[in-house]
């Protein structure tokens, strides 16, 4: 049995590195309802929030910031448009923070997959008989 050709590893760690790079630009993330008021839960800058307002209206904004008795940002599907919001209508906010779980579960995946295509590899270099 030969070993494999340059070539082919050099594709298995191009493989490798693009997956790696998707996993990395995929940063599993999730909505979390914040626990406290909305002064509170925006007191650190956030780039994105989604806002539920008692009426059952609900608002993704960018750059929320709240200021005296309102919440300020713009609106997350066009930004030229701003958004004001009256604390005191304000039921939820949730914030895009990273899933553990999520970012667990794909690297499990990208992991078996790289595992397969390896195997792969392997069998058919194996079944290609020896090359001289």
């Amino acid at each position: 049995m030969s070993l494999p050709s340059t070539q082919v590893i050099r594709s298995l760690r191009q493989l490798a590195r693009t997956v790696l790079m998707c996993y990395l630009a995929a940063a599993c993330t999730a909505w979390h309802t914040q626990p406290a008021t909305p002064q509170s839960a925006l007191a650190v800058p956030a780039e994105i929030a989604r806002i539920s307002l008692i009426d059952g209206s609900v608002f993704t904004v960018r750059e929320p910031r709240v200021r005296s008795d309102s919440l300020f940002g713009l609106d997350a599907n066009d930004q030229s448009r701003h958004i004001a919001l009256p604390l005191a209508s304000v039921r939820t906010v949730d914030l895009l923070e990273p899933s553990v779980g999520r970012s667990v579960a794909l690297g499990a995946g990208i992991l078996l997959g790289l595992s397969a295509a390896a195997l792969a590899v392997i069998i058919l270099l194996i079944a290609s008989g020896p090359s001289l």
